[in-house]
């Protein structure tokens, strides 16, 4: 028995470092790394071949990582210097998962050659270079976004300036030239309201889309006032437009109509035509049904009410004075309800009718109801469509 154990063991062992090699030689040097570090930790006696595939996994992943460095430095991606300081940083953090392993001496005295270098000035000089480069290119679009007052360059500077934050965060005068980009950035936008008609609708309307809330349309790049405090240079104004509101007509439908039905009610007894009651064998009164004819007279009543609001939001460049966009807004009310009742046998009614019945209809909504649910309706179709355009020129 033990000697069986003792022959599967050995198998096991030669399929795991014929595996190993296998990581190897087909390139997976990282699951390589990472399986013979887990195989060699806490063991005294270490395999040969697995120091000696974890030695050549090591080596490969780092000469992939410096001819990458390399490549990455003669090119001329924007973004170089960061990725080459990921790759440091993976470097160091691959170098510290091996290096409680260190000396890396297998049971036959090979010994691992494993360079233990220090990446913290690496990784300082990558980080300051990109930190720099990015610094650089933030200055000439802020130069772009002064002098052609361009926001979109602004915008560019100010996530550069971020970026060159990123490793250092108080990298030269990113923090003051990153605030001057963000208020060289804004979009400030003026939100007015006016009404065409002078009439108590209009000014009742005016009063409700007067309320509009612009703190929940504000974001990072666009900044919405109600108030000209006469010190803000806007960018835009935006008016929200009533120009017509058509409270609608009262209109009522009245519809009456007759059912009629033929019923049993009870039972009678069956007569010959003499008028005799007829009987059974038995003498038991023979019966039959009582037939009888019942009616109802049903009343409609429908009642309607169309009313509309019609309007547009106005987006004018207010720098210079050129109209931007138009955005219809059309609102409309539609008050429904209805009424059905009868008098008479409500055995008659059928059951397209029964199931019809309704004893109250509602009132008329007044026209000052109605204009303040469509004044409403317009507000917030109105902060949606500010909501949606960009104010990014």
């Amino acid at each position: 028995m033990k000697k069986i154990i003792y022959i599967l063991s050995t198998l096991l062992l030669l399929s795991s470092c014929k595996s190993i090699e296998k990581m190897v030689e087909s390139g997976q040097y990282d699951k390589a790394l990472r399986y013979g570090v887990d195989k060699l930790r806490g063991k005294e006696n270490k395999k040969t071949k697995y120091v000696k595939a974890l030695e050549k996994a090591y080596l490969k992943l780092n000469n992939q990582d410096l001819n990458e460095i390399r490549h990455l430095e003669l090119s001329g991606k924007r973004n170089r210097y960061d990725r080459i300081v990921d790759i440091y940083d993976k470097m160091e953090k691959r170098q510290n998962y091996v290096m409680p392993l260190l000396p890396l001496i297998s049971e036959d005295g090979y010994l691992a050659e494993v360079k233990i270098i220090d990446y913290t000035q690496l990784i300082y000089e990558s980080s300051k270079t990109a930190s720099e480069t990015h610094y650089s290119n933030a200055i000439k679009h802020l130069e772009l976004a002064r002098r052609h007052n361009d926001k979109l360059e602004a915008r560019r500077a100010y996530d550069l300036f971020e970026d060159a934050q990123f490793y250092f965060n108080d990298y030269k005068d990113s923090y003051e030239l990153k605030n001057e980009a963000y208020e060289l950035g804004q979009s400030r936008i003026l939100v007015e309201q006016y009404t065409k008609g002078s009439n108590i609708a209009f000014e009742h309307t005016l009063d409700i889309i007067s309320e509009i809330n612009v703190s929940r349309l504000n974001s990072k790049w666009e900044k919405f006032y109600i108030n000209d405090n006469g010190n803000t240079t806007y960018n835009y104004i935006a008016t929200m437009e009533v120009t017509e509101i058509i409270p609608g007509i009262e209109r009522e439908r009245i519809n009456t109509f007759t059912e009629t039905k033929r019923i049993i009610d009870g039972q009678i007894p069956i007569k010959d035509r003499s008028g005799k009651v007829i009987t059974d064998t038995l003498g038991n009164i023979l019966y039959t049904d009582r037939l009888i004819d019942v009616s109802a007279t049903i009343s409609e009543i429908q009642r309607e009410k169309i009313a509309q609001m019609n309007g547009r939001l106005v987006i004018i460049d207010a720098l210079n004075n050129m109209h931007v966009n138009t955005v219809p807004i059309n609102v409309t009310h539609e008050f429904n309800d209805y009424a059905c009742t009868f008098q008479g046998d409500e055995r008659a009614l059928s059951e397209p009718t029964h199931k019809r019945i309704k004893v109250n209809v509602l009132q008329f909504p007044s026209d000052y109801e109605i204009t303040t649910t469509m004044a409403y309706a317009y507000k917030t179709a109105a902060e949606d469509g500010l909501d949606r355009h960009y104010f990014k020129n």
